[in-house]
């Protein structure tokens, strides 16, 4: 869900981009919308994913180190982006980092699966088998 949320963000950037160098509004507006649908729902795979790394105190600084970074972002954004805007190219600068958060998360997904194999490997099977039947039952992040 990760790397597909990415994936999406990643279309609506450089739809917006290309909408920005050919001048189309609708374009611009339409592809900021998928863009925030990629995004918005990235932020809810990531804390999903976090959910399974981390209990206690340590979910709790983990989540506040993921929104930390997202409010970080969103403050550069907003006093830089007004000395970028007679400028196009920018936008595709902000492409290339969609790709490569794109690259973060297939990362994260391939450490996350080879983390649950190492597990699944030291774990008796009938354990392992209680433990999916519970992570289906009340998936991490649920209450």
């Amino acid at each position: 869900m990760t790397v597909i949320c990415a994936i999406v963000a990643t279309i609506g950037q450089v739809m917006f981009a290309s909408g920005a160098y050919i001048r189309s509004w609708p374009m611009m507006w339409g592809s900021r919308a998928l863009f925030g649908i990629g995004t918005e729902s990235l932020v809810v795979a990531q804390r999903i994913l976090v959910a399974e790394w981390f209990i206690g105190g340590e979910l709790a600084f983990s989540m506040g180190v993921v929104l930390a970074f997202g409010r970080l972002g969103s403050t550069i954004n907003d006093n830089i982006s007004a000395q970028f805007d007679y400028c196009v190219d920018a936008y595709w600068v902000g492409a290339g980092f969609c790709v490569l958060s794109v690259l973060c998360a297939l990362l994260a997904v391939w450490m996350d699966r080879a983390h649950e194999e190492e597990v699944k490997a030291k774990v008796p099977v009938q354990q392992w088998k209680a433990f999916e039947q519970q992570r289906i039952d009340k998936p991490p992040g649920s209450l």
